[in-house]
């Protein structure tokens, strides 16, 4: 409501682990879509610069607002 451009980074389940210890595993992404502009999901590491700008991009125009970045 206040129009705050900020980038928050969250970690995730390693990929090899996924669906082998479902108790300990929460499927957060979903969780960030009603209090975030756009949710990014990062599975290679290479991909990382062009997101970073993705998110600034996208928290800073337009009405400014949150972004949320899980890494794996």
């Amino acid at each position: 409501m206040a129009h705050t451009p900020l980038i928050a980074i969250t970690g995730g389940a390693q990929a090899d682990w996924r669906y082998r210890h479902a108790y300990q595993e929460v499927e957060d992404l979903g969780q960030f879509d009603c209090v975030t502009k756009a949710n990014f999901y990062l599975d290679d590491i290479a991909r990382l610069p062009d997101l970073l700008r993705q998110m600034f991009r996208s928290a800073t125009s337009g009405a400014p607002g949150p972004v949320h970045l899980r890494i794996v």
